[in-house]
């Protein structure tokens, strides 16, 4: 009989620490559940402020790209301007050339004139128009 009660307190002692390993690996496991939800609430965290940084940068970057292109645009405009303003200048100085060349010719007379087709004048005295 003494042997059936330390059977007994052994297998009470048994099973109330099999209990207790058994709530201990319970705790454990909802602790690491716990553990584990946390980090990947963190990472969903991360992860969307990595999404709203992705979203800025682009929207910066679309920015930095249209800010580039009108700058461009400007610079094709203003190169074109100027050389227009020179295309003109250089209209109007030919033009003061030929007035001159023009003028430095009148009442004088030259025995022969060839021009530049080839065409060939006798006795040429410069005159006003």
């Amino acid at each position: 009989m003494l042997r059936a009660l330390t059977i007994l307190a052994v297998f009470c002692l048994f099973t109330s620490c099999n209990k207790r390993d058994e709530a201990r690996d319970s705790a454990l496991k909802e602790e690491r559940e716990k553990a584990i939800l946390k980090q990947h609430s963190e990472y969903e965290e991360e992860l969307r402020e990595a999404s709203e940084r992705k979203k800025e940068l682009e929207s910066r970057r679309l920015e930095i790209n249209r800010k580039f292109e009108l700058a461009e645009a400007n610079r094709r405009l203003s190169e074109a301007a100027e050389a227009e303003a020179n295309a003109t200048e250089k209209v109007k100085k030919a033009a003061i050339e030929r007035k001159a060349a023009r003028k430095a010719i009148l009442h004088k007379q030259f025995s022969s004139l060839t021009l530049r087709d080839g065409t060939r004048y006798q006795e040429v005295r410069g005159r006003n128009h």
